[in-house]
């Protein structure tokens, strides 16, 4: 409104709030609520506020006051901006019109083709077709639903007449567009199509959406193999929703399963078109949506060996080098179900869905995602605002790098020609960068991070040498994109086209509580491994006629580590002609002079020559760890 201009850097008061927001509205300000307020004379917008507090967006004070020039707190301001943004989003005035006006200026001819080849758009009719280019036509498209198309060009042989087609435009078509309607959707009575090869999972029924009878309760199930790296992909249909699942194992114990659930679908539109103009658009698609990603690796250990005696200078490398060559890691995309929704009352309007489905799985995963969703858009005046409510829940548990992302995409076709359409994207990404800590015989510390190889992997394969300590830094983030109107749309060819990034890893959208660092599968605030003791210089080892040691009994707790001291050595044998070995490996395992404390219990550690000629004993009692 130029007559009611404002400065943007002023102070927000209570009465422009009100004058804003019930302009964003759309709301009747007739200013006749029988709301009683004092000071409303006060306000420069006296219709706008008195109508704001009969929506109950504010509140009067104990003496009936509105205080209209008083500066609003910021979260009551966020909170009445909140509540007008549902209203308009989930409340929208929407009936149950279908007017559709065909433009004078085209002709229909009444000739349908013999065949309709959307590859190549050409159409064979018989012979003595009386078709012309310029005309229109009407055929069965791929969908299965009656399409429109114009003839651009026509030849004759001895097979018929072949012509060349164009998909129609609405805009060409029709001289006017006056659709709206708002339903939940039945999924029982919807056409569902294997995206993966043409397969009806679900004819279409003629039931209508809102009439649904109570045996399409009951649960479809679909179960079909597809030769694509060996995934499994299953289907469950109930009126409510549909669920897709996808498995597989791969040859070296990696089982991985990811599912989508779409379920309480409800799409909200009303279209208004005169000569080819957007005059009112409202497309809007409600519906919740889970995915679900599990993986589970097998032991390593039996694919890869026993790495407790490797060197710690070697230890990544030859991990690394074994990785490359058995790596089976679970990444695909996969295009799940196209869907057909039959819209009451209307049956020349039909609103669509395709489900897309993309999982990445390296090792030991869990990811759980839920939300609730509404998207779309609205046009008024040629201008297009977005609806963008995505309310994601996320839980992880997980130990390798590994993301689930669910794909919905929803159109509106009038005969086939598409009016608008939108593509969201939703899921999370989590990574697991592997720490490694090595220690050498001198116990320096070195840090090496991997993060091209699962820390599960590392982890597993570390146990047991005590010179690898491993970790991982964890970072999960969500990720949620909206793309509305494609060119081929009505409303992307009006210019209405737009992209949304609700969340990814650059604008900080993070799993609550998954950031963090992890030592032995549990989260903690940093990294506890550090640079170990140093043993102290002690005196020279002396020559004698047997190995002597400087303590024979050890008393030590479950993961602590002791060093058993040679003191004497029999003549012409030095310390590396020496070897340790444990009569019990699971109370207390040896490398080289180290004792490490495994469980409860008692166990003899032996020290002898290589030649067998000298040996001694200590013994080690691990004790009950409280």
């Amino acid at each position: 409104d130029m007559s009611a201009p404002f400065d943007p850097d002023q102070v927000l008061t209570r009465e422009w709030t009100a004058y804003t927001l019930m302009n964003l509205s759309d709301r009747d300000v007739r200013g006749d609520s029988n709301v009683r307020i004092r000071d409303l004379n006060a306000s420069a917008f006296p219709k706008h506020v008195s109508a704001a507090v009969a929506e109950g967006l504010f509140s009067l004070d104990e003496n009936e006051r509105f205080c209209p020039k008083t500066a609003i707190d910021r979260n009551e301001a966020l909170n009445c901006l909140g509540m007008i943004t549902d209203r308009i989003n989930y409340e929208p005035d929407i009936g149950s019109t279908a007017d559709y006006d065909f433009s004078d200026d085209i002709e229909f001819t009444e000739e349908t083709p013999l065949e309709t080849d959307e590859e190549h758009m050409t159409a064979l009719f018989e012979r003595n077709a009386d078709i012309r280019p310029g005309q229109y036509c009407t055929a069965e498209n791929s969908e299965e639903t009656e399409a429109v198309y114009r003839i651009r060009d026509v030849a004759e042989d001895e097979d018929g007449i072949h012509a060349e087609i164009e998909p129609a435009k609405a805009e060409d078509v029709f001289e006017s567009i006056d659709a709206e309607n708002s339903f939940v959707v039945d999924f029982t009575t919807a056409e569902i199509i294997d995206a993966l090869d043409g397969t009806i999972i679900q004819a279409a029924s003629d039931n209508s959406a809102d009439t649904a009878d109570p045996a399409s309760l009951e649960t479809l199930g679909y179960v079909k193999t597809h030769e694509i790296n060996g995934y499994r992909i299953s289907y469950s249909v109930t009126a409510t929703g549909i669920k897709a699942e996808v498995t597989k194992k791969t040859p070296h114990g990696l089982n991985v399963t990811g599912n989508l659930m779409i379920s309480s679908v409800k799409p909200s539109y009303r279209w208004k078109t005169e000569n080819g103009e957007i005059r009112d658009g409202f497309f809007k698609m409600e519906f919740q949506s889970s995915e679900n990603l599990g993986a589970q690796a097998e032991s390593y250990k039996q694919l890869y060996g026993d790495f407790s005696r490797v060197d710690p200078k070697n230890f990544l490398g030859t991990i690394r080098n074994l990785f490359q060559e058995k790596n089976e890691a679970a990444e695909i995309t996969l295009p799940l179900a196209k869907i057909t929704v039959p819209v009451p009352a209307s049956p020349v309007l039909t609103v669509s869905m395709q489900l897309q489905l993309t999982i990445r799985a390296t090792g030991k995963a869990q990811l759980t995602l839920t939300q609730d969703n509404c998207i779309g858009m609205e046009i008024r005046d040629g201008h297009m605002r977005q609806i963008s409510d995505c309310d994601l829940k996320a839980n992880a548990s997980l130990y390798a790098n590994t993301s689930i992302l669910g794909g919905v995409s929803a159109d509106m076709k009038l005969a086939g020609m598409p009016l608008a359409d939108i593509t969201t994207e939703a899921g999370a990404t989590a990574k697991a960068d592997a720490v490694i800590h090595l220690y050498d015989s001198e116990q320096n510390h070195t840090v090496m991070k991997a993060n091209d190889i699962p820390s599960d992997l590392i982890d597993d394969l570390a146990d047991g040498n005590e010179n690898v300590l491993t970790c991982a830094d964890i970072t999960a983030y969500k990720t949620i994109d909206i793309r509305l109107n494609s060119p081929n749309t009505l409303a992307g060819r009006a210019g209405l086209s737009r992209t949304i990034v609700l969340a990814d890893e650059n604008n900080g959208a993070i799993i609550p509580g998954i950031n963090g660092h992890m030592e032995n599968g549990h989260y903690v605030s940093k990294c506890t491994r550090k640079d170990r003791e140093k043993a102290k210089e002690e005196g020279p080892v002396v020559e004698s006629d047997q190995i002597r040691i400087q303590t024979y009994s050890l008393i030590a707790d479950p993961g602590e580590t002791k060093e058993i001291r040679i003191t004497a050595l029999p003549q012409g044998y030095s310390a590396e002609d020496l070897v340790f070995t444990s009569d019990s490996p699971s109370v207390a395992s040896v490398s080289g002079n180290r004792v490490t404390a495994q469980s409860e219990g008692a166990a003899i550690i032996r020290i002898s020559t290589a030649d067998g000629k000298y040996t001694v004993s200590c013994s080690i009692l691990v004790r009950h760890k409280a």
